[in-house]
């Protein structure tokens, strides 16, 4: 009785992971696939649904529970969102290099520009603070 005990999950989940099985193969008859595709489509939008509210959930019960990371995230947060405006505003709106068959307008334009900036912008503020850790790291061991 103990081992049947201590075994009841893995055999709850071998009999359900049976019983998709057997309601997916059903969907294999003829007719069936494109209704299968279309919810296997809902299903994983659902799922990752669930992963990002969880993770959402579980980062702000963190940040909550430690003011001092609440601190530092909202900082980050502030200075990447400061940088993409500054991006943006940089930016230009010129349809003039694009293509005439694409179908750009001068604010997408303007806000691709924007995140290319912040990318840039990002990129090299990580090479600069691993220039200066490497250096730091040097002068101590030094």
């Amino acid at each position: 009785m103990k081992a049947l005990k201590e075994n009841l999950p893995r055999v709850f989940g071998i009999a359900a992971l049976l019983v998709v099985f057997g309601w997916v193969f059903s969907f294999f008859t003829e007719g069936y696939q494109d209704s299968f595709a279309e919810f296997c489509l809902y299903l994983t939008y659902v799922l990752l649904s669930f992963v990002v509210l969880g993770s959402l959930a579980l980062a702000v019960g963190t940040l909550i529970l430690n003011k001092k990371k609440l601190k530092k995230t909202l900082i980050i947060y502030g200075a990447s969102t400061l940088l993409f405006i500054s991006a943006w505003a940089l930016a230009t709106d010129d349809l003039s290099s694009v293509k005439p068959n694409l179908s750009y307008t001068g604010s997408s334009l303007q806000f691709v520009g924007g995140l290319v900036g912040v990318t840039w912008g990002l990129l090299l503020i990580a090479g600069i603070a691993t220039l200066t850790t490497e250096v730091i790291k040097a002068f101590k061991n030094a």
